[in-house]
């Protein structure tokens, strides 16, 4: 007999199909609008509102977040989530749970709505909740309006709040999310404005009546979404979204609508752009030579020519859609992370990017355009993409093992060859977690050779006292931060104990602690005491049974006073003293 699916379960299967069958823009979802009819406000409206299925808390919680808002970490069955203000990061063990470190923040603030409710479907409206740390970032915004700080009152990581250049107190998020924040209020007031028994959502009506005192400044909002526009991270979470809710967030799919209405007071704007391209450039395409990249495409032939192209290229999987009227100004170094290059029509149809880094790879998408300024029109459909490699590893692990000898389990790796390779972190775990994912700490740091393309063999010592089965594994750490973990190996230590001895303290003197270290030879019972300059006894340490091995113990001497003392270890018919002095 078939079990039955759930129904998360169910919408997760369905949504993989659902990315395999659509692409990233979902171009026939805006058919029925045009920006050029004087009704485009309101049909954006109507195509926004119908249809949509509303969602909950617990769904954003158990699917948007597990299958888009998460990463797996590589250790076990971890994920990690960032926070959408500050850049925090936090990694988890599933199921993720809200609570007092992380939670959900409506961008377009609780307080400000027109009918305050927890049952209306704007409450969880997924398109303007968004994932944040909860003591610093969403309790520091708290109610605050969105805007750039000229003086910082509080800071955490990437955002803060402080006042702008008016002396009003404002919350910034990062960079990077400006126009993600931006455009999800945005969304807000072209959804539920004047929808039913929603109220009203216009900035006009939030500025004049609801929050007079502390505006919401509509212009700050539209320079973000052009500062930072829609990237493939924010365009791909609209497709999840949709798939979800049956909407799709506009602004994300064409920021350039942001130029036909005016969201204070939802009137249609008639800007003035130079006439679409009729086609993309065609066969686009990217080829590796040593650690050079030349991109090429053949440029269309047939309707509107377009009058050049906007290049984008990343060291990572992204791109961002630009916006009509809006110039991307050239920026030629991929050694950042990422360039722009506007190539005229009439140029040579290929561009190549030097001096690139080896075994890294990058992502070029290619839109076409007409015009200049401010009246440049891209095509923003049917976007050519294509990625390539450098042709070496930076760093190739050929092997790593664990030997014991002695006390000692020694590490030894070798690398093949080596491209900007800051070292090795060394990690030892021993410990499980509820989940059975062993829990590592840092050890010990090996220094790389940063670039070598010849075999080097690596070592390190690790002294241990205590039998058991450990585990070890390697962080490789590149020169910029990025970084990659080995398969960690398993060692089963039994350490080899010579005979009976009491080592000295160590610190002495001391205050208030001290580590006393001593060996046992085979199982007996143990007692270490500590006695006064008099002979009194003043502290019993220790007094079991232990196997034999190597021992550290700590010795907390606050309730002693200052002075000489004797510590005494008896073990069968073993005895032995040591004097230490407490210093306080």
């Amino acid at each position: 007999m078939f079990k039955p699916v759930s129904r998360y379960l169910f919408l997760l299967l369905f949504f993989l199909l659902f990315c395999i069958t659509t692409f990233p823009q979902d171009t026939a979802y805006y058919n029925t609008v045009s920006v050029t009819s004087p009704t485009f406000p309101a049909d954006l409206e109507v195509r926004v509102r119908s249809p949509f299925q509303s969602r909950t808390y617990s769904e954003y919680r158990d699917i948007l977040i597990p299958n888009y808002e998460s990463i797996p970490t590589g250790v076990g069955t971890q994920r990690m989530v960032t926070c959408a203000y500050s850049g925090y990061q936090w990694t988890y063990t599933p199921p993720f749970a809200f609570g007092s470190l992380f939670s959900r923040e409506h961008t377009y603030c609780q307080s400000w709505w027109d009918v305050s409710s927890t049952t209306n479907p704007y409450y969880s409206d997924f398109h303007h909740l968004f994932l944040t740390e909860q003591p610093h970032a969403n309790g520091m915004r708290g109610n605050y309006p969105l805007g750039n700080c000229a003086t910082t009152t509080t800071a955490f990581l990437d955002c803060k709040l402080g006042k702008n250049i008016l002396g009003q107190t404002v919350f910034e998020p990062r960079n990077s999310d400006k126009g993600d924040a931006a455009r999800g209020m945005m969304y807000m007031v072209i959804m539920y404005d004047h929808n039913g028994s929603y109220g009203n959502w216009s900035f006009k009506w939030l500025n004049e009546t609801k929050i007079p005192s502390t505006p919401q400044d509509l212009q700050t909002l539209l320079t973000w979404s052009k500062q930072d526009p829609p990237d493939k991270w924010e365009v791909e979470r609209n497709n999840y979204i949709a798939f979800l809710q049956q909407n799709r967030n506009p602004f994300v799919d064409h920021p350039e609508y942001l130029k036909y209405i005016n969201l204070y007071d939802l009137s249609k704007l008639n800007p003035v752009f130079s006439p679409e391209p009729t086609y993309q450039a065609s066969n686009f395409t990217a080829a590796a030579n040593g650690n050079s990249i030349t991109v090429s495409w053949t440029n269309p032939s047939g309707g509107q020519l377009p009058s050049g192209y906007l290049l984008q290229a990343y060291n990572v999987d992204n791109y961002f859609i630009p916006a009509d009227g809006d110039v991307y100004p050239d920026s030629i170094d991929l050694s950042t992370g990422k360039a722009l290059i506007n190539i005229p029509y009439s140029a040579i149809q290929s561009y190549t990017f030097n001096n690139l880094s080896f075994g890294s790879h990058y992502y070029f998408t290619i839109y076409s355009y007409n015009g200049t300024d401010t009246l440049i029109n891209y095509k923003i459909d049917g976007k050519q993409r294509a990625n390539i490699s450098t042709d070496i590893t930076p760093v190739e692990l050929v092997s790593f093992t664990a030997v014991i000898d002695q006390n000692n389990i020694n590490l030894n790796w070798k690398t093949a060859t080596e491209l900007n390779n800051s070292g090795f972190s060394i990690e030892r775990g021993s410990d499980k977690n509820s989940d059975g994912d062993i829990i590592f700490n840092k050890i010990g740091f090996v220094k790389g050779a940063g670039n070598s393309i010849s075999p080097i063999n690596y070592y390190y010592s690790d002294k241990m006292n205590n039998p058991g089965i450990y585990y070890y594994r390697l962080k490789q750490i590149d020169n910029n931060g990025t970084f990659n973990y080995n398969s960690p190996v398993e060692v089963n230590f039994k350490p080899v104990v010579k005979g009976y001895y009491l080592e000295q303290n160590y610190p002495n003197p001391f205050n208030p602690g001290t580590t006393i270290a001593y060996s046992l030879p085979e199982a007996s019972n143990v007692k270490l005491s500590v006695f006064n300059a008099l002979g009194q006894q003043v502290k019993i340490v220790e007094n079991v049974y232990k196997n034999s091995g190597n021992y550290n113990v700590t010795l907390n001497a606050d309730d002693l006073n200052s002075g000489i003392y004797f510590y005494k270890l008896e073990a069968g018919q073993f005895s032995q003293i040591r004097k230490m002095i407490l210093m306080k």
